[in-house]
């Protein structure tokens, strides 16, 4: 039953009781202050504040760049620059991870297949060597994932392609060795998170002990939890609504950061215009752990 407070009673209560009984019931109501989440350009620019002069300076010689962070736990995205988010680019090295799951599953090769170097003089001198899938990982063998293609063979590797939906591959015969590195196979950062959260919850349509076997070599063993491979693809230039001659570099840094029960997949995407700002290849790294330490996700 609602309280119903008779007018009649007042005469009953004393002076200062009536003073203290309508300052109460007359107090203004106060708004209370609503906190706003900080918009997209204000959290760039937090983030950007926080480094060095040094690292600010190499973003700003990049023609166009873009980070994207996501917890599929929680369905939430961070990152930076998101219209390149679904922009696609050629996938390069990071190619080399649904490759590796594809040979695995396909069982032209396992943990202990040696790829024979064939003697040919590379400019990468950890080329130069045979290696087994781990060490062809660490150092990016383009030789020995080009013997892993020619095994796994065109129908295979499409079938796995597609079952992975791992963007949009154009493979074919002429360039069954070549299609991740040059042509128009494309990828965007956000299909770049979605393979990387499938295979850090173990959720590939391939058995689980190939997507074991796949984490394992791309992890980090200088930071417990991170599981990644870089990219760095060299093309025309292509896409972006503009028309400038010359060559793209597409700089890649794809994984994923699991710690406390959460996961975080990642993917930062450089993208430079002929000339590369000095330290080019780490940024796509450094970059990428900054943005996760200023969110403290990593330590």
């Amino acid at each position: 039953m609602p309280f119903v407070f008779q007018v009649s009673a007042l005469k009953f209560l004393p002076l200062a009781g009536l003073l203290a009984f309508f300052s109460l019931t007359s107090q203004p109501t106060v708004a209370k202050p609503v906190n706003k989440a900080p918009t997209q350009a204000q959290q760039e620019t937090a983030f950007l504040n926080s480094l060095s002069p040094e690292r600010r300076a190499k973003l700003a010689q990049l023609k166009n760049w873009t980070l994207l962070i996501y917890n599929p736990q929680t369905q939430t995205r961070k990152g930076l620059f998101p219209v390149g988010w679904h922009q696609p680019g050629i996938p390069a090295s990071t190619y080399k991870v649904p490759h590796s799951l594809i040979g695995l599953s396909a069982g032209v090769v396992n943990l202990q297949t040696v790829f024979p170097w064939s003697g040919q003089k590379y400019e990468l001198a950890g080329w130069n060597r045979d290696h087994t899938l781990a060490t062809a990982m660490q150092v990016s063998c383009v030789p020995c994932f080009q013997q892993l293609a020619r095994k796994i063979g065109l129908a295979r590797m499409q079938a796995g392609v597609e079952k992975l939906h791992f963007g949009k591959m154009d493979i074919s015969a002429a360039n069954l060795d070549t299609f991740w590195l040059t042509g128009k196979s494309q990828i965007s950062p956000e299909q770049q998170v979605q393979f990387m959260a499938k295979l850090a919850l173990r959720q590939h349509p391939f058995p689980k002990q190939h997507q074991d076997s796949v984490a394992k070599i791309i992890a980090d063993p200088a930071i417990p939890g991170l599981h990644a491979k870089t990219g760095w693809g060299r093309v025309p230039h292509q896409g972006f609504g503009d028309s400038l001659p010359g060559q793209r570099h597409y700089g890649w840094y794809v994984g994923y950061y699991q710690a406390k029960g959460q996961t975080w997949a990642f993917a930062t995407r450089l993208i430079a215009q002929d000339k590369l700002p000095e330290g080019f290849a780490a940024l796509r790294k450094e970059i990428t752990l900054d943005y996760l330490r200023f969110h403290k996700i990593l330590p």
